[in-house]
């Protein structure tokens, strides 16, 4: 070495740094590509499955027949009268007529009045039970001369799942009978129609089934006026300003402006014999002839 001559250390071969920049350059290019690929994918769709459930009504009817009515009622409160058990919905069900105390009298005897429940005798299953009811007593004769006392329910009752004894829901004594009582009443025997629907849920085909969902497209209205108004389908009005003639449509001009609404269809909106062609002056002019990026609908 030279004396008086610094030492300078050997520099690297060029095409050592190029491979190395270009290795470190590849090695950025997959991470970000990777990146990116986790990002962008696409997140699994969830798979859309649907079933069907229909509406089932089960019904059953009963008759009771009460017999020495009168006696029943002069035996006072506490008295019950139970019907057989008849089924509706595959569950048993009776009809229980009781009476309570009441002040009228007859004769001098006091004389209870009646009372209905419906009992649904046993419920063995997990799933509570919906019914409704309806109680209707005839005129007796047959004659037609005094309409049927009825009542419906209003809504449907529910029992409770697993009742090993009964239960009651106490219905209500239609109105017909309680205001006029003897109409109802022949050969000292009153006779009660009772009606049971039990409503269940059933599986219409037993399968879950796929289905495709169809999504509404988004909403465009703007977008078409503005292509109605480009492409100048069917215009019905022409305006003339600062010497140019611009076509339009009468009914979005109507829309969108009180003053166009009542110019072109005042007092006749269906067959509308206005002018259909208009001159603008002014400094409304410049404003008409305006068109901005995205146009409002006026045209």
């Amino acid at each position: 070495m030279a004396a008086g001559l610094d030492y300078i250390p050997p520099c690297p071969p060029l095409y050592t740094q190029n491979r190395s920049i270009q290795q470190e350059q590849a090695q950025q290019q997959a991470t970000r590509r990777t990146e990116t690929d986790d990002t962008t994918m696409a997140a699994p769709q969830p798979q859309k499955t649907a079933s069907t459930l229909r509406l089932a009504i089960a019904r059953g009817a009963h008759q009771l027949d009460i017999i020495g009515y009168s006696t029943w009622r002069m035996l006072g409160a506490h008295n019950t009268v139970r019907s057989r058990s008849f089924d509706a919905g595959g569950f048993a069900w009776a009809l229980v007529c009781y009476f309570v105390s009441n002040t009228t009298t007859t004769r001098g005897v006091t004389l209870a009045s009646i009372a209905l429940a419906l009992e649904l005798l046993r419920n063995e299953t997990d799933e509570a039970v919906v019914a409704t009811a309806s109680i209707r007593i005839d005129e007796p004769t047959g004659a037609g001369r005094w309409p049927a006392a009825e009542w419906h329910s209003a809504e449907p009752h529910v029992f409770p799942a697993w009742s090993m004894s009964a239960v009651a829901w106490e219905l209500a004594v239609p109105d017909a009978f309680v205001q006029h009582k003897k109409r109802y009443v022949m050969d000292d025997c009153l006779t009660v129609h009772c009606s049971v629907e039990v409503l269940k849920e059933e599986s219409a085909d037993g399968a879950t089934r796929k289905y495709m969902v169809g999504m509404p497209p988004p909403p465009s209205l703007s977008h078409d006026i503005h292509r109605l108004r480009q492409d100048m389908w069917w215009p019905d009005v022409t305006f003339t300003v600062d010497d140019a003639k611009v076509q339009a449509h009468k009914l979005v001009l109507a829309a969108r402006s009180r003053v166009f609404d009542a110019q072109f269809f005042y007092g006749d909106r269906v067959n509308c014999k206005k002018p259909s062609h208009l001159k603008l002056k002014h400094p409304i002019a410049t404003t008409f002839l305006a068109r901005p990026k995205n146009p409002p609908l006026y045209l």
